[in-house]
């Protein structure tokens, strides 16, 4: 997972950038985004972090060469780029061009590699055939044609704990369970360390429930 446009602001490396690698808007303002906070205590100011647009040719080569290098030492196939769905007008430099070179390079310099990004819109069904999304912000059922989803970070374990990701919990309810059967949908079940020991009912449940889907969609077709 690498951060498409997001960065800590406080490393010696984001220093080193041209500053007209920031995201901007058309008038020059400075883009902020989501600004996560994961105990909440600072009202969304984080200070740390900073957005970048992949379209500037300094921080896409940065980019690309972390993940090159990475690639090569630990030998992983697939690669997720977070909040690349992010767009602004940034005068100085296209930022979906950017992100298309970006997809080039890498495809070129690591062979077989599985790219993958966070929500998607229409023009980016042309570079990644793998999204992460929400279920509750599916896209129209005619891009299932051209990519797969996958269940988002939010959504949690079957208890609803989402680990790492800034809601904490989100608990399920019924009739929306994150590996519901839908078109172009890779069925998602997360786990955390204990999510068997504490869980292995509600997984169970989970996978049961997929495997009746799949044999009704079976049924139905025939």
């Amino acid at each position: 997972m690498f951060g498409g446009n997001c960065v800590n602001a406080t490393l010696p490396r984001f220093r080193a950038l041209d500053p007209k690698a920031v995201l901007k808007s058309a008038t020059g303002n400075r883009f902020h985004g989501n600004q996560p906070d994961w105990d909440f205590a600072r009202a969304h100011d984080t200070g740390w972090q900073a957005w970048l647009n992949p379209g500037h040719p300094g921080w896409r080569d940065d980019l690309a060469t972390q993940i090159e290098t990475l690639a090569a030492r630990f030998g992983f196939d697939g690669v997720f780029l977070d909040t690349i769905h992010v767009w602004t007008n940034d005068a100085d430099h296209p930022v979906y061009d950017g992100i298309r070179a970006l997809v080039v390079r890498l495809r070129e310099r690591i062979p077989n590699l599985l790219l993958a990004a966070e929500h998607d819109y229409d023009a980016l069904l042309a570079l990644f055939p793998l999204f992460q999304r929400a279920w509750w912000s599916r896209s129209p059922e005619w891009a299932a044609r051209y990519a797969l989803r996958m269940a988002h970070l939010c959504e949690g374990e079957p208890e609803g704990r989402t680990g790492v990701h800034e809601f904490g919990v989100w608990p399920a309810r019924e009739g929306d369970p994150p590996w519901r059967a839908a078109p172009g949908y890779l069925p998602t079940l997360a786990f955390q360390d204990d999510t068997l020991e504490r869980s292995r009912d509600l997984v169970e449940a989970a996978i049961g429930a997929l495997a009746d889907s799949r044999l009704a969609r079976v049924r139905n077709s025939g």
